[in-house]
């Protein structure tokens, strides 16, 4: 019994501590593909893309507040013109609500990634 009072703990923040990075690194990816879809779109579409529509379809499994976008257009080194979409979200964390993770985790957790693609 005492080992298990001991162990259980430890086992108890080993399991959250996983489930929790595994919904970040999830999370993570979701942003990622929509920065990369968005890139696309905008690429091929230009202003007549309907970006919002589709961060609203593919952000879908996000919890808590949609994504925000920034559309950048550039030229690269070898003066191709070029779109940048840059994607934000603030992270919720899954098990924020218990008291001493408060203290340890960052508020707000902002996600970001940023794809840059060439127009055609």
């Amino acid at each position: 019994m005492v080992e298990i009072a001991v162990a259980l703990p430890a086992l108890l923040l080993l399991l959250l501590g996983t489930v929790e990075v595994g919904n970040a690194v999830n999370s993570y990816l979701t942003v990622n593909e929509v920065s990369r879809d968005g890139a696309r779109l905008v690429a091929r579409h230009g202003a007549a893309a309907d970006l919002p529509g589709l961060i609203s379809a593919e952000a879908s499994r996000l919890r808590g507040a949609a994504p925000r976008s920034t559309i950048t257009y550039g030229t690269d080194a070898t003066g191709n013109q070029t779109v940048s979409v840059e994607i934000d979200y603030d992270y919720q964390f899954i098990f924020a609500t218990i008291p001493f993770m408060t203290r340890i985790l960052p508020r707000p957790f902002t996600l970001r990634a940023i794809t840059t693609m060439a127009i055609p």
